[in-house]
């Protein structure tokens, strides 16, 4: 009788997925809080040490997963469209955690990334759609994609949103070609954080695995809106950015695809950012 009831139960939440992507939601929502709770030592029967922490963590994220993987999980019913971002949804399940899903297309093929931000974790998920298939998950200190990009039939460009005010960009190839995509070493020139205790010092470096374009808030709230922004050409395969020297006053810098790889030197926007205050002619 029980295994009969088990079919039946299996049966209905297939035959309607918005119940079960309630049901996903609420063991997720359980599970983070679970984990925002022990490190908020408000388990009195639970010990804060790393291996519950750990236990804690999978527990939740393994929650994320089956949520993300449930039947059409990106059209949740309780996502509402964000109207600033046309291929972006938020959900808030409660104070403690935002969701964030988001649509992209590359190459031809659907991927949505799915995110979570909360006191004691954020992540990110990237789902091939019609496989149903997580090819990606992050387990980053950031959860929020900007953009996906084709490069050719096996890579993608990767766009992330980092630092504290999430005001600064990184960009990442993968490789597709497998079941889960690949992070491949892309980039080639000067980059951030190879000095010890000097990570403004840049250093080149062969191959790394991301581009970084750093800018803190405080240059974002005088600088263009653009001026922390990574392009991606997707017809001529070309990255890059625009490096201001006044409010109006910018030279593109840009790197083309050629034998897997980008040469591109990391940048921070306040380098070169003078006379914000001044008004300064149009390049060129």
């Amino acid at each position: 009788m029980p295994k009969i009831l088990l079919l039946i139960a299996c049966l209905f939440y297939l035959a309607h997925p918005i119940l079960a992507q309630e049901k996903e939601i609420e063991t997720f929502k359980k599970d983070l809080n679970l984990y925002i709770d022990l490190l908020l030592k408000k388990i009195d029967s639970v010990p804060l040490n790393k291996a519950n922490q750990e236990k804690f963590m999978w527990k939740a994220d393994q929650s994320f997963k089956k949520f993300v993987l449930s039947p059409n999980s990106q059209h949740y019913e309780k996502l509402v469209q964000d109207r600033n971002l046309p291929n972006r949804k938020f959900s808030n399940p409660d104070k403690r955690i935002e969701l964030y899903v988001v649509d992209f297309t590359a190459n031809n093929k659907k991927y949505v990334a799915y995110s979570y931000v909360s006191y004691a974790k954020q992540n990110y998920l990237i789902k091939d759609v019609a496989a149903n298939s997580i090819v990606y998950e992050a387990n980053a200190i950031t959860p929020y994609v900007e953009n996906i990009f084709g490069i050719d039939s096996t890579h993608v460009l990767l766009i992330e949103r980092t630092g504290d005010h999430h005001t600064s960009k990184q960009a990442a190839v993968f490789l597709t070609s497998g079941k889960t995509w690949k992070m491949i070493p892309a980039f080639r020139g000067q980059a951030f954080g190879q000095v010890p205790g000097q990570y403004s010092k840049k250093a080149f470096v062969k191959q790394r695995n991301y581009f970084q374009l750093d800018c803190e808030m405080e240059v974002l709230m005088s600088a263009p809106e653009d001026a922390n922004k990574i392009f991606y050409n997707e017809k001529t395969k070309t990255i890059s950015y625009k490096k201001y020297s006044g409010k109006r006053n910018f030279k593109s810098i840009e790197a083309k695809w050629e034998n897997n790889m980008f040469v591109i030197d990391d940048h921070d926007v306040a380098e070169d950012f003078e006379g914000l205050d001044s008004p300064v002619a149009p390049a060129g």
